[in-house]
């Protein structure tokens, strides 16, 4: 799977239908795989989810029940994921919605999303965001460390660091 030395890669992704035209942004593992979000900045202008169980074959989830208006050219309109994390068996990402259509917010807002692997995900509220979700994740001495909020983020800016140890 992927490159023993780093150096040499094959490509195990197909062409097609869920892949083409769409952008890959993060990845993440999950209690049995991976999951990684993206955008789809060529068509509807949506998030995009896929997940694999091996890291070889990969599939694409529907994307959330959101619109993007038909008549703004998704190049300046879109729903993109830049960020994603598995946190207690729930996947969550974490992006922008950048929807030109909408008349009283400029520019683009922040947006979470949560969801099962291969389900049409759904996008919270952000008053219903479950806190501070670590983004970045990192081990040490038996513990994990989390840190909010992930690259991107233009919401309140404040930094958390989260933590498993006692």
């Amino acid at each position: 799977m992927g490159s023993p030395d780093g150096q040499n890669w094959r490509k195990v992704t197909p062409d097609g239908e869920g892949f083409t035209g769409a952008t890959m942004t993060a990845v993440a593992r999950t209690g049995d795989g991976f999951i990684a979000v993206g955008g789809n900045p060529v068509g509807p202008g949506l998030m995009a989810v896929w997940s694999s169980t091996d890291g070889v074959t990969w599939k694409r989830a529907p994307s959330p029940a959101e619109q993007i208006d038909p008549k703004i050219d998704p190049k300046v309109s879109s729903l993109r994921a830049d960020a994603v994390t598995w946190l207690g068996g729930t996947s969550y990402a974490i992006g922008l919605d950048d929807n030109m259509s909408r008349t009283n917010v400029e520019g683009p807002i922040p947006a979470i999303w949560k969801g099962p692997d291969a389900a049409p995900w759904e996008r919270l509220a952000e008053n219903a965001q479950p806190g501070p979700i670590p983004f970045s994740v990192t081990e040490f001495d038996g513990a994990l460390f989390g840190f909010w909020p992930p690259l991107g983020w233009i919401g309140d800016g404040t930094v958390h660091v989260l933590t498993t140890a006692p």
